[in-house]
């Protein structure tokens, strides 16, 4: 599915880079993550299988004080369009701006 649409590479962020919004590094943990639970013999212990999935469930979840959320690149929901929602955003405020200013000026007079 990740490849299907695209998500293996890149981030999320338009103008900045960080950790917390790279697809490629999530993707790569996630990979591997499947790779360690499909590799479980069939024949391993109780305790192995049920350490495993510990693992992996630290892996895939961020746990804070109140819940649970999976761990996920900041702004995936929207991507690839990022960059087209934030133009979006920035013209619709500019627009919104300009309206009540027009407003204010024209009432003056």
């Amino acid at each position: 599915m990740p490849k299907k649409n695209e998500l293996t590479t890149g981030y999320t962020s338009v103008l900045y880079k960080t950790p917390n919004e790279d697809i490629g590094f999530w993707y790569i943990n996630i990979k591997n993550s499947y790779n360690e639970l499909i590799a479980i013999p069939d024949t391993a212990s109780p305790l192995l299988k049920s350490n495993m999935l510990m693992k992996l469930r630290e892996t895939l979840l961020e746990k804070s004080e109140s819940s649970e959320s999976v761990t996920c690149p900041n702004g995936i929901s929207r991507y690839p369009n990022n960059l087209l929602f934030g133009i979006m955003l920035w013209l619709s405020l500019i627009l919104v701006v300009s309206f009540i200013l027009y407003i204010i000026i024209v009432d003056d007079f």
